[in-house]
């Protein structure tokens, strides 16, 4: 069976070649990374690579499978954009209503029923103290949002230590390639930390579940 860091080392390339070639006949035109973040977010969630089982599949091919998979998880992610086209982003330039976030800003899986700032302020204090300085800084670089998800002395020293990256240099790449709503992409991540592109969407997944996911899901268990 295929894992998933296989998966996004492997099959990155396929998947970016059936995208583009996919969204010349819609009119639904997201971009790659966040359609890629949408996949990997659901594969892990769905473990959907293990459901790949030639005997079961009449011995397909491991690609045509996977058109078929991406197909629906296309479809999936449209509807799911779209649900959200009322909301109304707020443009990272202008003031919004202090202490909201919408759940589009913080677009991880099964964080969708943030229902307050408290909930909110909850999810962001995790974050801020994840102990792995390698997964806390790429959720934080994922979902950067001034005023509310920045980086912190600590952070920029890590990066320091890695890449030899000022702060200076560091708030310099973040404002000229942040995204209008919010976070940067894969690319600029990979620039920004000296990594292999196909092992951020991999090690952001694992830190989302491990450090928010499971412990928002503990409270609201226990509330």
């Amino acid at each position: 069976m295929i894992d998933l860091e296989e998966f996004t080392t492997d099959y990155r390339s396929y998947v970016e070649k059936w995208f583009y070639k996919r969204i010349k006949t819609d009119d639904f035109k997201p971009s790659f990374d966040d359609f890629w973040s949408y996949v990997i977010q659901e594969f892990l969630r769905r473990d959907t690579l293990s459901k790949f089982k030639e005997d079961h599949f009449s011995n397909a091919q491991f690609t045509t499978w996977l058109f078929t998979v991406l197909e629906r998880h296309f479809s999936d992610f449209r509807r799911k954009e779209k649900k959200y086209d009322w909301v109304g982003i707020t443009p990272i330039n202008q003031p919004e209503e202090k202490g909201v976030i919408s759940e589009r800003k913080l677009g991880f899986v099964d964080i969708s029923i943030l229902e307050s700032p408290s909930e909110l302020a909850y999810v962001i204090n995790i974050i801020n103290h994840i102990p792995n300085d390698l997964h806390r800084v790429i959720v934080k670089l994922k979902f950067f949002y001034p005023g509310k998800i920045e980086l912190t002395t600590n952070d920029f020293h890590y990066i320091e230590q890695r890449t030899d990256k000022s702060k200076n240099i560091v708030n310099e790449f973040i404002r000229e390639n942040l995204k209008q709503d919010y976070g940067l992409r894969d690319n600029d991540i990979t620039e920004l930390l000296d990594m292999n592109k196909g092992s951020i969407n991999t090690t952001f997944q694992r830190a989302v579940r491990k450090y928010l996911i499971e412990p928002y899901n503990r409270k609201k268990a226990s509330s």
